[in-house]
């Protein structure tokens, strides 16, 4: 029983898929750690009322890259913008002090004839396309 106004030591180890935890150095449980379940790839699209702008946010997970049709209700083209592109070669990749630039954003100019068209998506990153009638 845990005791109110005790201090109390807890180790918690994880090693490949388990993890166990420990009080005052004494085994208290152990479990496999559940993978997340999720698509390999999230989107979602908006407006900017203010000035028209089609926003597209797309996250891919994959390891390698995917290409995927985008299609923009009610939207006939021609449209014309930016796509900034944030990847990694790992999912787990991370800046640090050592590597400050290991994972940035590029930004590209963009031009569709069309509110449906295929892009390709890199593996492991985050593409944000900002788009507008010319």
């Amino acid at each position: 029983a845990i005791e109110t106004g005790r201090w109390y030591d807890i180790e918690i180890n994880v090693a490949g898929d388990r993890y166990r935890i420990l009080l005052d150095g004494a085994p208290l449980f152990e479990q496999s750690i559940q993978p997340m379940k999720r698509s390999p790839i999230v989107a979602s699209a908006g407006r900017i009322r203010a000035t028209g702008d089609y926003v597209i946010k797309v996250a891919s997970y994959l390891e390698d890259p995917c290409a995927a049709k985008v299609c923009l209700k009610d939207c006939a083209g021609p449209l014309s913008g930016t796509v900034t592109v944030l990847q990694a070669d790992r999912r787990d990749a991370e800046n640090c002090l050592e590597d400050p630039r290991k994972v940035m954003p590029r930004e590209e100019y963009f031009h569709t004839e069309s509110g449906s068209f295929t892009h390709e998506f890199p593996p492991c990153s985050f593409t944000l396309f900002r788009l507008r009638k010319p």
